[in-house]
């Protein structure tokens, strides 16, 4: 089993698909970039809540019999729930060709989903000062992770406790806190394993306590209920091609159409839309799920 250090790590080995709407895709094309979005208004905030529990578990049996276990406690304590005021901002890709419930969740009938080779989304994530990590969904595996940090931690935290260390019990602790924001975001349910999901992940910023948002770099938008904060993430950055072809590259392989009952107008209008764009692309997609009514 994977070590944290190992997980984070890791490269994409195939190709990934980033689901969106068609205006989803216009925007992207024509402001070519992403909008990374802040994970604390993203559609799933049990997500959230989810790796929090584990975090509490993990800490709770860690700390048990410790001799400084209720300060330790109580430091934990108030850095987790301060963690919560942590800005991250995350873009989804998964694995999946053309799967049904990836349409059903993100593009419904008016569905198109972007395709990236390995090598140019890392290259995205780089020049945008993020990471491309896959979510973890094994159980056991999360649990693991979070142990190796917390025992880790806990020791840091002991040795301040007890003058061992040039740093405060609480300054201590805040390397575990930073340690839960970059972990925290790629713990999934498992029974969301089908996904296959990455994340593009901003580092952590704290807005409340240290203002050190990259406001250059964020823009706001209207939510159904709030305003939503997002990163923007350039693609055109310098991919290191050592070809001839002179259109724009965003780093888009394929193009992939979601399920319609008309699949050769929506091939045309993507098609023509690229061009007029000088777009660079492989091939447009239609997709092969079967379209009942509608997804």
């Amino acid at each position: 089993m994977r070590t944290l250090q190992e997980h984070l790590s890791a490269s994409p080995q195939s190709d990934l698909y980033h689901y969106t709407t068609i205006a989803g895709f216009l925007g992207i094309v024509d402001s070519m970039m992403f909008w990374a979005t802040d994970i604390y208004y993203m559609n799933d905030t049990k997500e959230l809540v989810y790796a929090g529990d584990i975090v509490n578990e993990v800490v709770e049996d860690a700390l048990r019999g410790h001799k400084h276990s209720t300060e330790i406690a109580g430091i934990f304590r108030g850095g987790i729930y301060n963690s919560q005021y942590a800005n991250i901002f995350s873009i989804s890709f998964t694995e999946s060709r053309d799967l049904l419930s990836q349409w059903r969740g993100y593009g419904g009938d008016s569905g198109m989903a972007v395709c990236f080779a390995p090598a140019k989304l890392s290259r995205i994530a780089e020049c945008n000062h993020m990471r491309l990590v896959k979510c973890i969904y094994d159980r056991e595996q999360q649990v693991q992770i979070i142990t190796e940090l917390c025992e880790r931690h806990i020791a840091e935290v002991t040795a301040a406790i007890e003058g061992g260390s040039r740093f405060s019990p609480e300054e201590a602790a805040r390397s575990f806190f930073r340690d839960l924001c970059d972990i925290g975001p790629i713990l999934k349910h498992p029974s969301f394993k089908d996904e296959g999901e990455w994340r593009m992940l901003s580092e952590s910023y704290d807005m409340v306590y240290n203002g050190n948002l990259p406001w250059d770099r964020m823009g706001f938008r209207a939510g159904r209920s709030t305003i939503i904060p997002y990163l923007k993430v350039q693609l055109s950055v310098d991919y290191k091609n050592d070809d001839r072809d002179l259109r724009q590259d965003l780093g888009f392989h394929d193009v992939l159409i979601g399920p319609s009952a008309v699949a050769e107008l929506p091939w045309r209008a993507v098609m023509a839309y690229l061009t007029a764009r000088n777009v660079r692309y492989n091939q447009i997609t239609p997709s092969g799920v079967p379209l009942r009514g509608s997804v």
